[in-house]
């Protein structure tokens, strides 16, 4: 389902440039992107009290904005009734 899927009219999706130099990758990594602007809805509370496991990378984690509402699911997670899994990506 994309019920909880955020779209940003104003802000692309984040990319990644990938260069090749002597063969050795180099990444850019595309800053003020979708998900650096993840804003707290009623709905991603409704998930957050549901939700055996939150998941999330550290991209996001970059901007204020994105870091707040990532938080802010945490706490409202830690509330459910339910223990539940947490996983960080480390990019």
């Amino acid at each position: 389902s994309d019920e909880w899927v955020q779209t940003d009219p104003h802000r692309p999706t984040g990319t990644v440039t990938v260069t090749l130099a002597a063969g050795v990758p180099g990444y850019a990594i595309a800053a003020d992107v979708a998900y650096d602007h993840l804003e707290w809805t009623p709905s991603l509370e409704r998930l957050a009290e549901q939700a055996a496991a939150v998941v999330h990378g550290t991209l996001p984690l970059r901007h204020p904005a994105a870091r707040a509402t990532i938080a802010k699911f945490a706490d409202e997670n830690r509330k459910a009734i339910l223990p539940s899994v947490r996983v960080l990506d480390l990019n």
